[in-house]
């Protein structure tokens, strides 16, 4: 495969900006840590999927356990919550703790990551099943990170788990292969992709690292804080911190396992393309779409006048180059009013992008006065808030959403945090 250098064209169309639809309309589906202080049912939610059923399953990275290891739950019919694991029951945590990532395979079962806890203290997977007798479910353990001590040349700290399949609403088949990235340690401490391998008869699953990160040297810390996309021939694309000009870099590695850079954040003055990739999806056509959290242009923003607030952008490869494109510059109205910081991308089955943004939407009464974040809709040149958060009084419908996805209707549904406790709530927007 020949490398693939870098292109930058930077073509920023004027978005024509629009208010929320009429038929747009959030609605909250569950509250956690409402029925008590130890929140058993889970504090600080985060990834979640849902099913062909309508059933939503999701983590909650605090909360379930006296030691607040997290838990995994289900809103049955997308509404009734039905905790279904808590972590950590006693310490030393050898199940895991703080779940970060799920996915949902043919049969039913979860699959996921801890960030910490295992024999290693620094991560596992782990396989969650239906328990035939009712109560919680059965957790077995794949792997644990760093079992073997020492530098952890296998990684430590996984970011996530994807599949041939998973960004195309696919279930896992359960035979496949399972992909990961570790944001820390490996041979170089900067990171590993790594390569989880369903059991052959009578053997336990099987775990490879199939790259590095920084092997050949690179100028500043290279971690890959998000889980990789993979695509239908297996090449694999993760997005870093590090770069040649420090503010971000989406790498390629190829089902041949030669490594290129896809583009280097940051070369345009004042960052006009971007920096510091936050999110990262795939069409089926090979197009890559993401957000930056920051570059762009300075901001509209009141609070502080000189930062830069994010865009959406765009990478078409022909096979030998990328080429970028800016789809939208955030915080391009006054007081942030189109949002500012994006967290979260999707694309819908018209090919519209929907994402998520932390701070904006002119709602400023949360607890920084920047605005509750937003969610939009960006299809062409057409820039839409679908929602400004905030809006209603003490920030009731949430603030700062993500992540999101789509239910089996059509509908988002996303988590967003709740001023005044730390649960956080799940919300259905039908658009």
């Amino acid at each position: 495969m020949l490398r693939r250098f870098l292109v930058a064209l930077l073509a920023v169309a004027a978005p024509v900006l629009g208010s929320a639809p009429a038929a747009a309309k959030l609605k909250t589906i569950y509250s956690f840590c409402q029925v008590n202080k130890k929140c058993s049912d889970g504090s600080h939610p985060g990834a979640m999927l849902t099913d062909p059923s309508g059933n939503i399953f999701g983590v909650a990275l605090d909360g379930g356990a006296h030691t607040g290891s997290g838990t995994i739950y289900e809103l049955v019919h997308g509404g009734r919550y039905k905790r279904l694991y808590k972590f950590c029951l006693k310490q030393p945590c050898l199940d895991g703790d703080t779940p970060t990532d799920l996915l949902l395979d043919v049969s039913g079962n979860l699959y996921g990551i801890t960030n910490r806890g295992g024999a290693g203290e620094y991560g596992t997977v782990f396989k969650l099943s239906p328990n035939p007798s009712g109560g919680d479910w059965i957790l077995t353990k794949l792997y644990d990170f760093c079992a073997a001590g020492g530098h952890c040349n296998d990684g430590r700290s996984p970011a996530g788990l994807v599949y041939i399949g998973r960004d195309r609403g696919a279930l896992y088949d359960g035979v496949s292969p399972l992909y990961g990235t570790t944001w820390d340690s490996g041979i170089d401490s900067n990171g590993t992709i790594f390569k989880l391998v369903p059991p052959a008869a009578g053997q336990g699953w099987t775990k490879t690292e199939i790259y590095h990160l920084c092997r050949t040297g690179c100028s500043s810390s290279e971690q890959a804080f998000a889980p990789p996309i993979i695509d239908a021939s297996g090449n694999i694309f993760i997005h870093t911190s590090g770069g040649a000009h420090h503010r971000g870099v989406i790498y390629e590695l190829s089902a041949a396992g030669t490594f290129s850079t896809v583009y280097d954040f940051c070369p345009l003055e004042n960052c006009a393309d971007g920096a510091y990739p936050e999110t990262l999806i795939e069409d089926g056509a090979g197009t890559l779409y993401g957000t930056t959290e920051q570059g762009g242009q300075v901001c509209q923003d009141r609070n502080e006048p000189d930062r830069t607030c994010g865009t959406v952008f765009k990478l078409t490869g022909d096979g030998t180059h990328w080429t970028e494109t800016v789809l939208h510059v955030f915080c391009s109205e006054p007081d942030c009013r189109d949002g500012s910081w994006p967290t979260d991308l999707l694309l819908d089955p018209s090919g519209a992008l929907i994402g998520s943004t932390e701070n904006g939407g002119g709602n400023d009464i949360d607890y920084w006065r920047e605005g509750g974040g937003v969610i939009f809709k960006l299809q062409g040149t057409s820039y839409q808030v679908l929602h400004a958060f905030c809006a209603q009084e003490h920030c009731a419908d949430g603030e700062r959403p993500a992540p999101m996805t789509f239910d089996r209707s059509g509908k988002i549904v996303g988590l967003s945090g709740h001023i005044g406790h730390e649960g956080g709530i799940v919300f259905r927007l039908a658009y």
